[in-house]
Parts: C-alpha cells; sequence; structure tokens
C-alpha cells in the first residue's frame, strides 16, 4: 500500500466512516460494512472470524501492511480490523491500491 491509501484512510477516520475491531465486525454483521482491512500482524484465529464474517455477509476483505502503519496515519495503536462503511471511500481506497 502506498501513502496515498494511507492518507485517504485518515480521511476516511476523520470523517467518522470507520470502524475498528469487534465494532467493525458488528458493522458487517449489521451489513453497514462495504469493505474491511485487515493487518498482516492479526493472529490466526482472528483471521478466521474475520474471513468468515466477511464471506457470510459478502463483504470484500483486503489484507494491508503491520498495525504500525495504522498507527502512524490514524493515530490508533494495535489496530488490527478495520471495516470502511461509506462507499465512496471503498472505491477510492480501491483506486490507490
Amino acid at each position: 500500500m502506498n501513502n496515498a491509501f494511507y492518507q485517504l484512510l485518515g480521511l476516511a477516520f476523520r470523517a467518522s466512516k470507520l470502524s475498528f475491531g469487534d465494532s467493525a465486525i458488528e458493522s458487517v454483521r449489521n451489513k453497514q460494512s462495504h469493505l474491511v482491512l485487515v493487518t498482516s500482524d492479526i493472529s490466526m484465529r482472528s483471521l478466521k472470524k474475520v474471513e468468515d464474517k466477511c464471506k457470510f455477509y459478502d463483504v470484500e476483505l483486503l489484507k494491508i501492511d503491520d498495525s504500525s502503519m495504522i498507527a502512524n496515519y490514524l493515530g490508533k495503536n494495535n489496530v488490527k480490523v478495520i471495516s470502511i462503511n461509506d462507499i465512496g471511500f471503498v472505491k477510492s481506497l480501491k483506486k490507490k491500491c
């Protein structure tokens, strides 16, 4: 992922269009999520849980760099799962990949 991707992710964060952790899983269940991002340093158990939810609710899953990049751009530490709840941001993020 490049800097433009993380900058756009930061913009989505400031616009309150992201959910993190268990709230992200809840967004998938409530069909509010359009894309789920997981970091490369997520545990296997958590990854399986997120993959199963995304598959069941037909939400796209994308693996990104480790959580230190999220900490740098969003100022949130130890984040492993992010849900993007706005289709416009999802389309823009996919272009930046």
